[in-house]
């Protein structure tokens, strides 16, 4: 049977790492049945060699870079503690001009975690530089500058805080009054206010867009070593198995029902989990010289893929669609390590 006969692996299988957790995370909420697999503890984070600090963007920082190169790298070699793949997805909301336009709230409804931890995740990314960065406002992204100077004005961070419109009104006779505080100073605080960047973001090269790898690579000892970033995993609720022959035939039909419809899906995510693996693992390989030694790209296509690994033509498209590859050096789309798009061909 054709991997693909199911129309519910050809919604799954190209979906990208966070909306195949987003899609778990709405059966988990449908389906009473469901529940996070306990039992399964991934590795923290596969060591691919260059992972840290290197990769993926330690080697482009140099040149002509990005806001994103430039916070990437920091994030990477910063001793904080942050998770990674959620402060990089934030950084890839940023703005041009370095502002986060999310809210805390929907930050942690992409990404799944507390509104607690995501806000611990951006107070991480502010203290990076450019100072300013990852600010909700202009407001804050002044106050983050202002506080990290190492001699400030009291009298700077107050207007900032409090007096911002009047500020922009010229009301200086009025906040000298409300502050207790000269016109002079005022004039003061005024100019150290000018001389802040109420555009942390602008002086680098056009942003590029969020990439969240789905699949690692990397050479150990001469050995080629390629992971599938691990993804969601489910089980069975016991308790409603043990409840099967305690309730009603309506209770017991309907239990069923969904037992069967979260096994289905257990199934489904492991099936799509060994087909990427299958298929990321073979194009890397297929194409390591490019990727690792700066050799040409392999002249190979979706359909090479299909018949070295058996499969059907649109089972490689569908798993490389909107894929990425993260490696020693950077980080490709999956589809770009064929000679043409799959898209194309």
């Amino acid at each position: 049977m054709s991997h693909l006969e199911n129309e519910s692996m050809k919604k799954l299988l190209p979906m990208t790492s966070f909306q195949l957790e987003e899609y778990v995370a709405q059966a988990l909420e449908n389906n009473p049945v469901l529940e996070a697999d306990e039992h399964f503890a991934p590795k923290e984070e596969d060591p691919i060699p260059g992972d840290r600090p290197l990769s993926p963007y330690g080697r482009n920082i140099a040149a002509n870079p990005t806001l994103r190169d430039v916070l990437m790298f920091q994030l990477m070699t910063t001793e904080k503690k942050v998770l990674l793949p959620v402060a990089e997805y934030i950084i890839g909301c940023l703005d041009r001009k370095g502002y986060l336009k999310r809210s805390t709230g929907e930050l942690a409804e992409e990404t799944g975690l507390s509104q607690a931890q995501v806000e611990q995740t951006i107070e991480v990314l502010q203290s990076f530089d450019p100072p300013g960065v990852c600010a909700r406002n202009l407001q804050e992204c002044l106050l983050i500058q202002l506080r990290r100077k190492e001699s400030c004005m009291p009298l700077s961070i107050t207007i900032v805080e409090r007096f911002l419109e009047p500020l922009a009104r010229g009301e200086l006779e009025w906040i000298g009054e409300d502050t207790g505080s000269s016109v002079e100073q005022v004039r003061q605080a005024l100019e150290e206010i000018r001389s802040l960047n109420p555009k942390p973001g602008s002086n680098y090269s056009s942003p590029q867009p969020a990439v969240l790898p789905d699949v690692k690579a990397g050479l150990w000892e001469g050995s080629l070593k390629v992971s599938v970033v691990a993804g969601p995993r489910l089980a069975i609720n016991h308790y409603y198995l043990e409840r099967l022959e305690l309730v009603d035939q309506l209770t017991r039909e309907y239990l069923e029902r969904e037992i069967a419809a979260g096994r289905q899906l257990i199934g489904l995510l492991q099936q799509r989990r060994e087909l990427l693996t299958q298929v990321a693992q073979w194009m890397v390989a297929q194409q390591q010289e490019f990727l690792f030694h700066g050799q040409p790209l392999r002249p190979l296509t979706p359909k090479d893929a299909a018949r070295a690994l058996g499969l059907e033509e649109e089972t490689i498209r569908l798993a490389v669609s909107g894929k990425y590859l993260q490696y020693s050096k950077g980080s490709v789309s999956l589809g770009s390590l064929f000679l043409s798009s799959p898209e194309e061909k």
